[in-house]
């Protein structure tokens, strides 16, 4: 079935409804963004509804080969522009999709394609909301000239990717990877871990694959395409594409604690709560 770009196929290859999975359920919803998505500024089922302030453009449309979702931010939506909605909260400006399959062994991903020209203060990220009773949030993002470690440490990474757990805090990836290209952002969650995956799909190669605990967490709400929108970056776009939800989680390829064993140590009691997700 296809609808609004999403298609959803069960192991068999039938197609099913977007309904919520019970948890011995597999299947696959993938959304291609062959037309524009359906949004929403509320909650909404089947829509891309607004996550703390809507980017001033989020439609299809044709680059590098095919169709894709364009994530504009523009001077309307910059920080000092929105009024009530000034401060580093809103700098971030997405919208999420409440994902079809309310189980563990989850895993939802979207390619992203990395742009020579975004200057310093850009983020391009995808985010998972976690079902713990107190939500968490795994995060991988690209990010240029931001912070990473302590708050304040002034440790910055350069044009690279980063993950975020909340009780972990930013963390960098790789830095300088090769721009103008496209990476598959995959994060997973099984009964003990939230599994982080980010591919090179030019040739095909791991950029990362790394696991952190999964604090709790029984299943993924929503997930959420975010860009960011201080100012200082100027105006710029993200282009995304192909976001598939899938059950069970095709994750068995990460190497977990043992291949990045930094991933499962905590840094003391900080808050990293969405809300510390600011800076």
């Amino acid at each position: 079935m296809l609808r609004y770009g999403i298609t959803t196929l069960s192991a068999a290859a039938i197609a099913v409804t977007l309904a919520p999975a019970p948890a011995a359920a597999s299947g696959t919803q993938t959304q291609t963004f062959d037309v524009d998505p359906t949004t929403a500024s509320s909650q909404t089922p089947d829509a891309w509804y607004k996550d703390r302030y809507a980017p001033q453009v989020f439609e299809s449309e044709f680059f590098d080969g095919d169709d894709r979702l364009k994530l504009g931010l523009r001077e309307a939506g910059q920080d000092g522009q929105r009024g009530a909605q000034n401060g580093g909260f809103y700098n971030y400006q997405g919208r999420k999709f409440d994902t079809p399959y309310n189980t563990v062994d989850t895993s939802v991903s979207v390619d992203l394609y990395v742009d020579s020209g975004w200057n310093d203060g850009v983020r391009a990220g995808l985010w998972a909301t976690a079902a713990n009773g107190n939500l968490t949030f795994p995060i991988l993002e690209y990010a240029t000239d931001e912070e990473v470690g302590e708050a304040g440490s002034g440790d910055r990474v350069a044009n690279g990717f980063r993950w975020w757990q909340s009780g972990e805090g930013w963390t960098e990836i790789e830095s300088n990877v090769d721009a103008d290209q496209w990476y598959r952002l995959t994060i997973g969650l099984t009964g003990t871990d939230v599994d982080f995956n980010i591919t090179n799909l030019v040739d095909n190669t791991t950029v990362f694959d790394g696991s952190v605990a999964n604090q709790g967490a029984s299943s993924f709400d929503n997930i959420i395409l975010q860009g960011h929108n201080e100012g200082r970056a100027g105006e710029y776009d993200i282009y995304w594409d192909n976001v598939v939800t899938a059950v069970p989680t095709p994750m068995a390829g990460l190497a977990g604690l043992a291949a990045f064993g930094m991933l499962g140590m905590r840094r003391g009691r900080r808050d990293h709560s969405l809300a510390a997700v600011e800076a």
